[in-house]
């Protein structure tokens, strides 16, 4: 989730730390998301996690701000929140109530030297030349942590988990956590493949470079490729340009599609 749009003036190396915290959120929303669908299947299974408050994730050379990426914002304009949709109605009530120039105060947490910070901070308000709206000048994601020690059974990230960027496989983590947590295998031994964010909702979110995906999905010969709502259109197009039969690719929309789809597959085979 963004607080805004914004023009894209960011370094050139802005783009590389963007996908990988976009990574670490998706990352984490995945495992608090399957955690949670196999508590329905297992009343054992528990996730322990906490709202940090909004990750930034780029701000754009233009800012005018103390704030960095990597910062937690916990508060705005001296008001706490404790979900986006809070925080959202926070933001909308300051642009209103304040000019192009005016000062807002925030307070991040910044990790300095391996130990949490609690820090006062503040961020100006610009015209975006673009939309002609109020910004900030910062990229955000709303930001959940688990609690790998304290849930239900624990868990521990590799450090390769961090190898890769991006948050387009969220999905699909979700699915093969979830797979993992549960005594039945899902997937019916089927090779299963796919592409979309996740959020905490199970909403199946946009990614990008959906054409290429395709491509490399048929050459692995996956019987199934899943394929959020936003990019399905396309992802049929790309077949058809390939030449490839499309019966492969299926739009999800929740992770319940995937799961729903999986089991009828499944009941197919059977």
């Amino acid at each position: 989730m963004y607080i805004e749009e914004i023009a894209p003036d960011y370094n050139a190396n802005d783009e590389y730390y963007y996908s990988y915290y976009a990574k670490r959120v998706s990352m984490y929303n995945a495992i608090i998301f399957a955690y949670n669908e196999a508590k329905k299947v297992n009343n054992e299974i528990n996730i322990i996690y906490t709202y940090k408050g909004l990750l930034v994730a780029q701000v754009a050379k233009s800012a005018h701000t103390t704030i960095n990426a990597d910062d937690v914002i916990t508060e705005i304009d001296g008001r706490t929140f404790s979900n986006y949709n809070e925080f959202l109605d926070i933001y909308r009530d300051v642009v209103d109530n304040h000019n192009e120039g005016d000062t807002i105060d925030f307070k991040v947490i910044r990790v300095v030297d391996n130990q949490e910070q609690t820090l006062d901070r503040y961020a100006t308000l610009q015209k975006n030349e673009e939309t002609g709206k109020l910004t900030f000048g910062f990229y955000c994601f709303d930001y959940n942590v688990p609690d790998s020690e304290n849930s239900t059974p624990k868990f521990k990230i590799d450090a390769n988990a961090y190898s890769s960027i991006g948050n387009s496989g969220g999905a699909m983590m979700a699915l093969s956590i979830y797979n993992a947590l549960i005594s039945d295998d899902i997937t019916g031994g089927m090779i299963v493949a796919g592409t979309g964010t996740i959020d905490l909702d199970g909403n199946v979110g946009a990614i990008g470079g959906i054409e290429q995906k395709v491509v490399r999905a048929k050459l692995s010969q996956v019987d199934v490729f899943f394929v959020d709502s936003y990019d399905y259109d396309a992802a049929i197009e790309a077949c058809k340009k390939f030449g490839y039969d499309d019966s492969f690719i299926v739009k999800a929309t929740t992770f319940s599609d995937i799961i729903n789809e999986l089991n009828r597959r499944r009941g197919n085979n059977e």
